[in-house]
């Protein structure tokens, strides 16, 4: 297959991640693949570092981008590909309309990352729907709501679990990690990865570590992520300074290989009010560590609760705190989640697994 991987996204998130993975993994696969991404990016700078052929595309108007869709199209006929597939929700407009002018030939796939939350079934939003050939739902739940919300047929809408691969086997010196750091290793070390942004719930963990701390718990907290809304973080250290947890709660900016880490934690954390899927619970769970979900959006198709981790109400630092001082007072518990954990995730979640189903994908809808 020829292939052209469409991602504009500036930012440096899963998204990006995954759709640059993409690319590598179907090479490895024998499948010819060119990128098409945002100039001065995240991504044009990691496919210039790895030699992946790609062009940088600039949109001038969002909606009814033609002239960016013109050249897109131009870039799909030299290519000769098959497929255009694209990430982000955004490049729809670009996608649809490059498709419609590169000919019948070329199909058009998208894998929604993100959830719906309203009807696109407008003339304006059936038009560029009725483009696609395959939509990817990366959630049971997220293609029920494409379902609900799009105008696209339900035999186009599959389900795809993203998979992550294993850890690397590199045992990671975490006395070193906390001394570089310049904090202290406690009885039990929580992390969240995202980005510092009110959407992630970060509040909701610092407002719960008060409690555990006065509760007399030795217990630590690591916020990895890039800082996104900056009076948010601020909020966030002037609750810390204030409630002297400086020495338990501690920020750390983004990391790029976030599992040869995680061993370092005993428990990871995600707080987001609805996650439509939470890659980096798969990645903690498949590097043998405990997690702690939110109850909403796919994170209860990745965590099976008191099982292989445990859920949590959306927002309430009450229950958050009282399911961590649960795995602080019962170490068993902690272990015993972390081993079935692992189990599904390997089972379940593989990178090999989801990139094998999504070769298969991509093979019937050029069929």
């Amino acid at each position: 297959m020829r292939i052209v991987v469409l991602c504009l996204s500036p930012s440096r998130g899963g998204l990006e991640l995954y759709a640059l993975e993409e690319i590598r993994q179907l090479k490895q696969r024998g499948h010819e693949c060119f990128a098409v991404v945002t100039p001065g990016g995240y991504s044009e700078s990691v496919l210039q570092k790895e030699k992946i052929p790609y062009a940088a595309l600039t949109l001038s108007l969002k909606r009814l981008p033609l002239f960016a869709a013109k050249k897109l199209a131009l870039i799909l006929k030299e290519f000769n590909a098959d497929i255009l597939h694209f990430h982000w929700g955004k490049d729809l407009y670009l996608a649809s309309l490059a498709k419609f002018m590169a000919g019948e030939k070329l199909k058009l796939v998208h894998t929604r990352h993100m959830h719906y939350t309203r009807n696109k079934k407008d003339i304006f939003h059936r038009w560029y729907y009725r483009q696609l050939d395959l939509l990817i739902a990366g959630t049971k739940l997220l293609q029920k709501l494409a379902r609900q919300y799009l105008v696209v047929d339900s035999d186009k809408i599959k389900v795809l679990y993203i998979g992550v691969a294993p850890p690397k086997g590199n045992v990671p010196d975490c006395e070193q990690f906390y001394q570089q750091a310049g904090f202290v290793r406690r009885k039990l070390n929580l992390a969240i990865f995202g980005r510092i942004e009110h959407g992630k719930g970060q509040h909701i963990l610092v407002e719960a570590m008060q409690t555990l701390v006065a509760n007399g718990c030795d217990i630590s907290l690591t916020m990895i992520g890039h800082t996104m809304d900056a009076r948010y973080k601020e909020k966030l250290e002037q609750t810390i300074q204030q409630a002297n947890l400086d020495k338990n709660i501690q920020f750390k900016s983004f990391v790029e290989n976030a599992t040869e880490c995680m061993p370092c934690f005993d428990v990871l954390v995600l707080t987001t009010y609805c996650e439509m899927f939470g890659l980096v619970l798969v990645e903690a769970m498949r590097a043998g560590v405990a997690v702690v979900g939110t109850d909403a959006g796919g994170v209860p198709e990745i965590i099976e609760h008191q099982v292989s981790g445990l859920l949590v109400k959306p927002g309430s630092a009450k229950d958050m705190q009282q399911k961590i001082e649960l795995l602080y007072k019962q170490p068993e518990l902690l272990k015993r989640y972390a081993e079935n954990g692992k189990a599904q995730a390997d089972n379940i979640f593989s990178d090999e697994l989801h990139y094998n189903e999504l070769e298969k994908l991509l093979f019937d809808v050029i069929q």
